[in-house]
Parts: C-alpha cells; sequence; structure tokens
C-alpha cells in the first residue's frame, strides 16, 4: 500500500541504498534504523507498517521479532543458528529490488473483500467491520451476482448471506468452489440461519467460518485480519499431497490451499518421485496409503530415501484403520482418518511441520555448536583442542604408511609492541588478517589452527619438510607485502617461521617441539624468516 512507513535496519551498501531509493520512488516512506526498537519503542509517530532487517545487523544472534509489524530478513552467511521466530519471509542476498518491491506490494497491499447480502442494513454491518485504509469492499446483493462478481474481481475473502433472491448463499458458494478462477477464495457465510444442521450444510458448500447475524462489532474483522496474517505466515510453506482419488485430492488441496499453504498435488507416486528429483522439498507430505499398483510400505520406503528427514501423514478411511499401525511402522509420522474434520487435518500438520522446522532448527545450532567447540572465536581458525585431536590422528597413519608428515610454526614479530602501539583492538585486527592469510596460501588438506597468542601451527599431511618450507615461504611474503589498514592505520607485519617434518610415528612426540625450536632460531637470527630444523 504506497505511502506507508517501511522500518529498514542494515548496513548501508550500495544495493540497500539502491533498494531504499526504489521504495522511496515507489511511493513507500523509509525510516533507517541503527537498531531494533523495541515493540513499544518504535521510532516515529505512526509505527511501520513493515521491517526490513539485515540479519548482519543483527548483534545478537539469539534475536527474535515479538512485534505484530511484519518482518522480511535478509541472510547470506550469518550464523545459521539465528532465530526465525516472528519473521513473515526470508530472503538470500544479494536481495533483488524489483522481487522485493513485488512482495512488499504483495503483503501491504489493500485487501479486496466481496460481501454478499440483500439487506443494505447487514450489508453495512458487515462493511463496519473493515477499515477502508486496509480494504477495499464490493458489494453484491444476491448469490448470483456474488458468483459473478467473484469472477470478475477475484476478492481476497468473501462474506455471504444464505437467504438471498434469485440464488442463495449455499447454492453461491458450490458455484465458486468447483469453478477453477474462484476455488481457492475463502468464504465465509454471515447469516441469520444459526441452527446446526445450517452450519453443517454452510461447512459443506465450502466455507471456512460461519457468523450468526448479529454479531459482536469487531470480531468478523479481527477474525478476517488474523485468517490473512495466517495465510501470509503459511505463503511460503510448502505442502505436498498425494491421493490417487480426485475428489478427496481436491478437497485435501483446498483445505490446505485456504489456509494460505503452497500446495503442490500428486495422483502417482512417480509423479512425486519426478519432484524430488528436481529438487522439491516440501514441508509435508499428506500420503494416501491406499495407492493402486504398489504397496504402502514400499512406497514410504522410496519416499523416505529420497526425503528422510519429511514428515509424512497418513490417510486411509476409518474402515481401514489397521493399516495405519503398519504406515506408522513404515515411517508415516502421524495419521489422519477420511472423511477428516478440517480443523484436525491443519492441525496436525501444523504441528508436524513446526517439529519438522524445530528439528531443522536444532539440527544446525547442534552443528555451530561442534563448530565453535572446534573453532578459535577470534580468528575462525581450528582450535589447539582441534590440532590435538588431529595430530594423534594423522601420527596414527605414519604407523601403517611411511609418508611425511610436516609442520609449520607461525609467530608474529613484535606483536607486543603492535599491542603498545596501537591497542588491542588492532592487535586482534591484524591476527585476524594474518588468519586470512594462511587459509587463502594454504591447501584444503591442510589443517590450519591458531596455536596461541599471537602464533599460528600448520599440520601439513603428505608434505615433506621442502614443501612446508615453500608453504611457509609464501605465507611470510604474502604478509610482509600486504599493509595492514584498520580505520586511519597502516601498520607493517612481519612474522618468523620454524619447520619440521617426519615420517616416522615414533618422532610424532617431537613433531611441535622440533618445529618450536626451529621458530625460535628464526627469532633469535633476526626475525622475518623461515628456518628448517633439519637445517639448523
Amino acid at each position: 500500500m504506497k505511502g506507508k512507513q517501511v522500518a529498514v535496519l542494515a548496513p548501508q551498501t550500495a544495493l540497500m541504498r539502491d533498494i531504499v531509493s526504489q521504495l522511496e520512488t515507489a511511493g513507500y516512506h523509509c525510516n533507517l534504523l541503527t537498531e531494533l526498537p523495541e515493540p513499544t519503542d518504535v521510532p516515529g509517530e505512526v509505527p511501520p507498517a513493515l521491517f526490513l532487517i539485515d540479519a548482519a545487523s543483527l548483534i545478537n544472534e539469539e534475536t527474535t521479532f515479538d512485534t505484530e509489524t511484519p518482518v522480511i530478513l535478509f541472510r547470506g552467511g550469518e550464523p545459521r543458528t539465528l532465530h526465525t521466530d516472528g519473521i513473515l519471509q526470508t530472503l538470500s542476498k544479494p536481495v533483488e529490488g524489483e522481487k522485493l518491491l513485488f512482495l512488499i506490494s504483495h503483503i501491504l497491499r489493500k485487501r479486496k473483500i466481496l460481501i454478499t447480502d440483500d439487506t443494505p442494513s447487514f450489508r453495512e454491518m458487515v462493511a463496519a467491520e473493515f477499515d477502508l485504509k486496509d480494504y477495499d469492499l464490493i458489494f453484491a446483493e444476491n448469490g448470483l451476482a456474488g458468483y459473478q462478481a467473484a469472477r470478475k474481481h477475484h476478492p481476497d475473502l468473501i462474506t455471504m448471506d444464505i437467504e438471498m433472491p434469485v440464488m442463495d448463499g449455499y447454492k453461491a458458494c458450490e458455484l465458486i468452489r468447483h469453478d477453477p478462477g474462484t476455488e481457492d477464495i475463502p468464504i465465509i457465510f454471515v447469516t441469520t440461519l444459526g441452527e446446526e444442521k445450517d452450519i453443517e450444510k454452510g461447512f459443506h458448500a465450502g466455507a471456512i467460518e460461519y457468523f450468526v447475524k448479529p454479531f459482536e462489532a469487531g470480531t468478523l474483522g479481527t477474525f478476517v485480519r488474523n485468517l490473512f496474517v495466517k495465510i501470509e505466515s503459511h505463503r511460503t510453506i510448502p505442502v505436498a499431497v498425494l491421493d490417487h482419488r480426485k475428489t478427496s485430492l481436491k478437497i485435501t488441496q483446498f483445505a490446505f490451499l485456504k489456509h494460505g499453504f503452497q500446495t503442490s498435488v500428486f495422483s502417482t507416486l512417480p509423479e512425486l518421485k519426478e519432484q524430488f528429483s528436481a529438487g522439491y522439498e516440501p514441508e509435508l507430505l499428506l500420503f494416501n496409503i491406499d495407492l493402486p499398483e504398489i504397496s504402502f510400505e514400499a512406497a514410504l520406503k522410496e519416499l523416505l530415501l529420497l526425503r528422510p528427514h519429511l514428515p509424512i501423514l497418513a490417510v486411509t478411511d476409518e474402515n481401514r484403520k489397521a493399516k495405519i499401525i503398519h504406515a506408522l511402522k513404515a515411517g508415516a509420522v502421524d495419521y489422519v482418518l477420511a472423511p477428516f474434520v478440517e480443523e484436525e487435518l491443519i492441525s496436525r500438520s501444523e504441528t508436524h511441520i513446526r517439529l519438522h522446522q524445530l528439528i531443522r532448527k536444532l539440527s544446525s545450532v547442534n552443528e555451530r555448536l561442534r563448530e565453535l567447540s572446534v573453532t578459535d572465536p577470534l580468528t575462525g581458525l581450528f582450535n589447539r583442542g582441534y590440532l590435538n585431536r588431529m595430530l594423534k590422528a594423522e601420527i596414527k597413519k605414519l604407523s601403517r604408511r611411511e609418508e611425511w608428515l610436516s609442520c609449520i610454526m607461525i609467530d608474529i614479530d613484535h606483536f607486543k609492541d603492535i599491542n603498545d602501539t596501537y591497542g588491542h583492538i588492532a592487535g586482534d585486527f591484524v591476527l585476524k588478517e594474518l588468519a586470512e592469510i594462511i587459509k587463502k596460501q594454504s591447501r584444503e588438506s591442510d589443517i590450519v589452527t591458531r596455536y596461541g597468542g599471537e602464533e599460528f601451527l600448520l599440520l601439513l599431511p603428505q608434505t615433506d619438510p621442502e614443501g612446508a618450507v615453500i608453504l611457509a615461504e609464501k605465507i611470510r611474503t604474502a604478509t610482509e607485502k600486504k599493509q595492514f589498514q584498520t580505520g586511519n592505520l597502516t601498520i607493517s607485519v612481519s612474522i618468523s617461521c620454524g619447520v619440521h617434518g617426519i615420517r616416522n610415528f615414533m618422532e610424532g612426540r617431537n613433531l611441535i617441539q622440533y618445529a618450536d625450536e626451529a621458530l625460535y632460531r628464526a627469532k633469535e637470527t633476526g626475525r622475518n624468516r623461515t628456518i628448517c630444523y633439519e637445517t639448523t
């Protein structure tokens, strides 16, 4: 919706400045933030209609978003443990301006509501539930006119009376449901008919909710607003339905569609497997286990081989309930009996999707914790604990086959003077930059570690001392040539290197000791040089 405020928390890169410019040209007011505000402390008199947040701007990777304002998050290489609670949409960087504008216009656009009622006072009562700043209202005076208006305007939602001239609401609802151009539009019956048989008939005709007139002011509007939020939050969640029966396939598809899920339907197992092979990754599969021509156990096995962690809900008829036990043993996580209650289907589906997402998040957290346990937090290199484990493993290999294992010990010359002259922040900068130089010069098979303080150690499998000296010289020369610039400071840095190599696992305990002795000799003889232990 043009003219609305968009709050932006992101580094001011050229790309982000271009995106802000495009948004303002499109008529949005951009408010540039320096930190994520508290929900009750949003800058400006009018709360923003949308947050655009770059994950790189979030200091705390445990950030959650408990604001009611929609959040679009940009990500690209940030810690995978970053929580996504409260985020409406996540986009990968670099963000395409055109794609972002389309998404924002979709989220903030005015919704179209079709109000179908033959009584003017009731039309006004329903219309009063919707703020005209957020909704465009269309009116129809009978069921046929409502159906025609739905085809013409394709509204986001329809409210429908039942007792109307020309065509009643039940019939109009059925027409809308059976028309491919309108079948996915949510319909709410708003009527004076409140008996149980009327309500049941309304849901059978295809309504998603039923309000009896007169209703309490604000309840309908609140329900619709929450429904749209739910639809938007599900819009990026892909769900697959595998069912060979066309009628039940359509019913299930509609149940998911009207709750906003990205729904793909398949009538045969090969169709679904083909999509899996092409990279399709739904968050949930609803699987009718009464497929012809193949046992459901075999089908489940094939699917789980392709998508081992995919939650699968088994569907079967009430009179085949015994098959459910076999389906659960074969890998299904839950089941739904047909004909199902829609609320039960959606609730079970949402539960397993949340569990699937939580498991994936926990897996990422565990992976991150494993990385942290072996990583130096400042430089990102492996730490000394990891080195000790790998050193034992590499020396053990020498007991099975005789091949070279070399070590390079690196120390920054006069590092204490750098800290004393420029400060510890500058010293940390030098350590990080040197770590990047070492990584860039090293091979993938080399084990690069921060040994402690200003010392680094490289373990080089299948590398003789001569090869280790060549690598050490590459690193030393690259360091000497580089100007370490931070802020207004330019710092010259040099390093000393000690090298040693072994071929016999019995010599393993001396590998680091002798490399350290060679390093000591390099520093004693003038620094900014490489010494190999064998030549001392």
